[in-house]
């Protein structure tokens, strides 16, 4: 989910033979899409707040995806999400947790509380995203809303990542 340009699609194409790979944006599918040039992966543009799985899979990833989800429609996100885990299946998900010591320049962040960043790209365009710091404790509580088994763990500084199963 969220796909991107195709650095993590590249990564799971080494443990999966057939790979899904949905993003709201046509421009980076096309990145991923001639980046890897493989046959194994499906793509499709989908808005995730309105898609609804047409299947379930054995592994579903997102990474850096989950903070630009705002807090209103998490709980729907998570809801899709978990329909489209099988029943052996697992979710994986890395993003980012907040530290301060991340706030470069291009990526200031407002206040701690706030849900919103200003991102400056290389070339100068501005942009005011949505960017959610989700706590372990509040994003277990929402997996386990969601139905999911939630094992949430973070790293010293940067990350906070998920494992879970139905």
């Amino acid at each position: 989910m969220a796909s991107g340009t195709g650095i993590w699609t590249q990564e799971l194409l080494k443990i999966g033979n057939k790979i899904t790979a949905l993003d709201a944006s046509q421009a980076v599918i096309e990145i991923n899409r001639h980046k890897l040039n493989s046959p194994n992966v499906k793509y499709s543009q989908v808005d995730l707040f309105a898609w609804e799985p047409e299947a379930e899979y054995d592994l579903v990833f997102f990474s850096f995806w989950l903070s630009h989800v705002p807090p209103e429609l998490l709980d729907l996100f998570l809801n899709k999400v978990y329909k489209s885990v099988s029943a052996r299946g697992k979710l994986f998900m890395i993003d980012s947790r907040f530290e301060p010591t991340s706030t470069a320049k291009n990526h200031i962040l407002e206040n701690e509380k706030s849900i919103y960043q200003n991102r400056k790209l290389n070339d100068g365009q501005e942009y005011k995203i949505v960017k959610v710091f989700y706590q372990p404790d509040t994003l277990r509580s929402h997996l386990n809303k969601a139905g999911f088994q939630a094992d949430i763990k973070i790293t010293d500084n940067y990350f906070i990542y998920a494992t879970a199963t139905k």
